[in-house]
């Protein structure tokens, strides 16, 4: 277990990740964000606005939305929780 700690810890120090540029400007239709954070906007609001319709049409439950958006139940509950919806 020492060895894949130390491995990861190496591999972590030697990582070339791209880093965003101090000077960054970003399209000016988002607001001035940058690709990724404009693809995160788009895709959480394509998510809330989907399951919020999906949990009116079958009337919150789960099973029947799992049906209809061809997902696991599971995958379902983990989205309505992202969504702030109480589900239990």
């Amino acid at each position: 277990m020492d060895r894949i700690k130390s491995k990861r810890k190496r591999r972590n120090k030697n990582s070339k990740r791209y880093k965003k540029p101090k000077n960054a400007i970003g399209c000016a239709a988002f607001g001035g964000r940058t690709f990724a954070e404009a693809k995160r906007l788009v895709n959480d609001l394509l998510v809330a606005t989907y399951f919020s319709k999906l949990h009116q049409e079958c009337a919150g439950n789960v099973s029947e939305m799992a049906r209809r958006a061809d997902m696991e139940r599971p995958n379902i509950r983990t989205n309505l929780r992202r969504m702030k919806r109480v589900y239990k």
